[in-house]
């Protein structure tokens, strides 16, 4: 492993690997390793079923009416790789969810649109931000998924809804880069700078490393905490005409507190449970001293639990100045459901890197040349 790259990449979570793609394409020789045994690492999805107990230790096996293990492929954090549209998006206003409209037809008939105002040009406030703001009709169709070219480009895989949902992506990070399981790796640094990664001996060398924050503690700071519950449905959630999948927002003024609350339901549909089952997944940034009660309101739309799984994790980001290193640190997972802010957080760290921003025209060029 004595060689030079240009980057190396460590941690297989979606942004590097999206961030190791990137490099490749760039003309960048990249090495991308990860210390653990599956792909993932903080996004990671589990299966069989019986892993995901061992990784809550739960100290039981699943239950066998939840039949075969190797049906699940459960999600630690909502994502999106391989694109299946989610049938419908939802917010809560008034201790009831509403459906956000996802074609003009549902625009005109829904609560947001005063009557007899014109799709093309309206005021729309779901609540979700302090002042309303004016929405173009694209916007109106793809509200909940900032409207950048990068969602642009994906913008004739989505069907019912502008939020995508992953179609069994147990392995499909390998798609996206050649990772190396390792069981220890750190970084060689150099007068500030770093030279390499050295693991089990080996020393691989390069100009600058991207990784989570796991790979870096010394570069990285807290920056709050996130609270998550997975849960094991037999039922669809109510109120959205029993669709296999739905996100819905609960912002934060409808149940005063100072960050919104996320809910995001997959099914059997999506190749992620066994028939009849649905995975659902409450999030939000903490607030106070008991995080799972924080989830409540969000617990309470899915109706009857079968399974519970709560985590609360610290999230991290870069300490400024430490990127004269080159040492290039992602942020950690946020509580939205969505991946706007991974979206922006792997441009800022690209336009970092290669000290340009995303040039996205050589995106729609490639697209053109492909079709």
């Amino acid at each position: 492993m004595d060689e030079q790259y240009d980057v190396i990449v460590l941690g297989t979570g979606l942004t590097e690997c999206v961030l190791s793609g990137l490099m490749s394409v760039s003309k960048k020789k990249v090495l991308h390793m990860d210390r653990n045994d599956y792909y993932g690492g903080e996004s990671a999805s589990l299966t069989p079923l019986d892993q995901v107990y061992n990784h809550f230790k739960m100290g039981v096996a699943p239950p066998e009416h939840f039949g075969r293990g190797r049906d699940w492929n459960v999600d630690l954090i909502p994502k999106y790789l391989e694109f299946k549209s989610i049938e419908g998006s939802y917010v809560f206003k008034g201790n009831k969810i509403h459906k956000i409209p996802a074609n003009e037809k549902e625009g005109l008939g829904t609560i947001w649109i005063p009557k007899k105002t014109p799709v093309r040009r309206c005021s729309l406030n779901l609540g979700l931000t302090r002042t309303p703001r004016i929405l173009t009709a694209m916007e109106l169709l793809c509200i909940g998924v900032r409207n950048t070219r990068m969602h642009r480009c994906w913008s004739s895989l989505i069907g019912e809804s502008c939020i995508m949902n992953h179609w069994r992506d147990s392995g499909n990070l390998r798609i996206f880069t050649h990772c190396t399981a390792l069981e220890n790796c750190h970084r060689d640094l150099q007068d500030g700078k770093v030279v390499g990664v050295e693991s089990e001996g080996e020393v691989a060398k390069c100009k600058q490393v991207i990784c989570d924050p796991s790979y870096a503690p010394d570069k990285v700071k807290k920056t709050g905490q996130v609270v998550r519950a997975i849960c094991i449905l037999n039922h669809p959630v109510k109120d959205t005409k029993d669709v296999a999948s739905v996100q819905i927002i609960i912002p934060q003024n409808q149940v005063n507190r100072k960050h919104d609350i996320y809910v995001s339901v997959v099914s059997a549909t999506h190749q992620i449970a066994a028939k009849g089952f649905y995975l659902a997944i409450v999030s939000t940034t903490v607030e106070t001293g008991n995080p799972e009660q924080e989830l409540q309101i969000g617990l309470d739309l899915l109706g009857a639990i079968e399974q519970k799984f709560v985590t609360v994790s610290d999230m991290f980001e870069q300490i400024p100045g430490t990127e004269e290193s080159n040492v290039f640190i992602s942020k950690s997972y946020d509580a939205t459901s969505h991946f706007e802010t991974t979206c922006d957080d792997v441009l800022d760290l690209y336009e970092k890197i290669m000290g340009e921003k995303f040039d996205f025209s050589q995106v729609n060029l490639h697209q053109q040349e492909e079709m």
